[in-house]
């Protein structure tokens, strides 16, 4: 793979330990982050600090799109899959973001050809998870599943765009708090459009996510059809009853429903005008509230693929099926309109088409 670094160096480490001189303290420090690290699956108690960002972008970047790569469990490339013919191209950079008010960083993929090609490409904008930072998917073999897919031509060729969203569920917040949702529309997307040679129009652009970026990538999509045509979300987190327990920024039931996946589906007709997969593994604590969506789903009439796969809650059941959400990208991307079921049977799983007319 070729790397191209361009902007701020985004690799920033997470703020050293201050030396304790009292040893129980370095115990209870200890008993600390092994709960948060546990907790994060359901995420743990998170405030807006007074004066200061909800949650600044140097705890949670840990490691560069570079390290990323280089990650021990992406040296094998996945079963089934060929060597790749060609390599694309990996761009790190980061932007001011108005909205957000700080330095934001990002990484782009520019599949095998972009930069002789002249073309233009159809976009995923993939979104991390809680626990995640704008990495992940390459973390999970986005970029080495894309070079082998692109490169033998058995997916069409996209770019994908890796964004930062931190721990905050991709939605504007209340109380004044950032607004994450318009951040990705109105900034990431723009500019993406503007550096890169994209197909800028809502057919053109897809929007998925693993875990929490699932919920985040339903949101908006339901929200911006007129943005985003396709949308993936692996393994959703959805939080249905108010969670100000976890997050601040859940703590209202009444805000949230603008942002909630499930309240859009019953009160718009975003849905229909989308092109829908979900998927969660088979023993994944989210496992009944992604069948609760995919009921509602079916219960509107809306088409939509939904697959249960083996597997838990974790970067190991999303990196096994990488292949299988790029090439459902991929051929989303390029179908006719009206609907899922025109894509190509063999390279997606099967589709639900829902027998009830909508209510």
């Amino acid at each position: 793979m070729e790397r191209r670094r361009e902007g701020p160096n985004a690799d920033v480490l997470a703020p050293g330990e201050t030396k304790r001189s009292v040893p129980t303290r370095f115990v209870l420090l200890g008993v600390a982050v092994l709960l948060l690290a546990v907790g994060l699956l359901f995420g743990e108690p998170v405030a807006a600090p007074a004066g200061s960002p909800e949650l600044g972008v140097s705890p949670i970047v840990r490691r560069s799109i570079q390290e990323a790569r280089s990650a021990p469990r992406q040296q094998v490339l996945a079963p089934g899959l060929e060597a790749p013919r060609a390599r694309g191209t990996i761009v790190e950079d980061s932007f001011f973001s108005e909205i957000l008010a700080r330095e934001m960083p990002y990484a782009i993929y520019l599949p095998p050809g972009y930069e002789t090609s002249g073309q233009r490409y159809p976009v995923l904008y993939a979104l991390h998870g809680l626990a995640g930072y704008y990495a992940e998917w390459v973390d999970f073999g986005a970029v080495d599943v894309a070079d082998s897919l692109f490169s033998n031509a058995k997916v069409p060729s996209f770019i994908m765009v890796f964004p930062q969203g931190d721990q905050s569920y991709w939605f504007n917040h209340p109380q004044g708090g950032d607004a994450w949702a318009d951040y990705l529309t109105e900034e990431v997307v723009p500019l993406i459009d503007s550096r890169y040679r994209t197909i800028p129009r809502r057919a053109g652009r897809a929007i998925g996510g693993l875990s929490m970026g699932a919920t985040g990538a339903l949101q908006i999509a339901l929200r911006r059809p007129d943005l985003f045509s396709v949308v993936g979300a692996h393994s959703p987190s959805f939080r249905t009853t108010p969670d100000a327990d976890v997050f601040w920024f859940f703590s209202d039931p009444i805000y949230y429903r603008q942002y909630d996946p499930f309240v859009l589906v019953r009160t718009t007709r975003a849905a229909e005008r989308l092109r829908i997969w979900l998927d969660v593994g088979d023993a994944d604590p989210w496992r009944d509230r992604t069948e609760q969506f995919d009921a509602l789903l079916t219960s509107r009439g809306i088409p939509h693929r939904f697959t249960i796969g083996q597997g838990e809650h974790e970067g190991t059941y999303w990196g096994a099926r990488m292949a299988d959400y790029l090439t459902f990208y991929g051929y989303a991307l390029i179908s006719p309109a009206g609907g899922p079921e025109t894509l190509d049977p063999a390279s997606v799983p099967p589709t639900r088409v829902p027998t009830r007319p909508p209510s």
